[in-house]
């Protein structure tokens, strides 16, 4: 059984991210629209899954639920809205929730919470295409290196 670091370790989503842009950087793949929704799911739930795995795990903050495992989407997004990673956090929640819950593409999609106040707006048009994408990684990284104390830019 790994120790505690090592398991926050092995749901660092760094090396996701990076081989993630590589092949998005270069630009020898035409990128359909189920690859681009896919992985920008997989970016928000990849630094999901390691930021709960380091507040149970290295902070021993107990989630919810039998195991205490269990953490809420709305703490994360709380959590990174009060790191001032606000516009990092809510592009990337915004287009994972279009990618995830949304069939059209463009989409309007509806905000709420603490999102609807930091961006003033109730709705956001939101088009998943290789730009996109592009950003979410951008966000991914920041939101990263936040999270790690890492850079990653090179």
């Amino acid at each position: 059984m790994p120790s505690r670091a090592e398991r926050v370790n092995q749901m660092n989503p760094s090396k996701f991210i990076q081989k993630l842009k590589e092949f998005v950087v270069s630009k020898n793949y035409e990128l359909d629209e189920v690859f681009i929704r896919r992985a920008i799911s997989a970016l928000y739930f990849s630094l999901f899954i390691f930021w709960a795995n380091k507040k149970y795990f290295l902070e021993n903050r107990p989630g919810q639920g039998s195991n205490q495992d269990y953490f809420p989407f709305r703490m994360f997004l709380q959590d990174m809205i009060s790191s001032a990673l606000d516009r990092e956090i809510i592009f990337l929640h915004v287009y994972r929730v279009a990618s995830d819950h949304y069939a059209l593409n463009p989409t309007i999609v509806k905000i709420y919470g603490e999102e609807k106040r930091i961006i003033g707006k109730k709705k956001i048009e939101v088009k998943i295409d290789r730009e996109a994408l592009k950003k979410a990684i951008d966000s991914a990284e920041e939101i990263l290196k936040a999270l790690t104390n890492e850079d990653f830019s090179n």
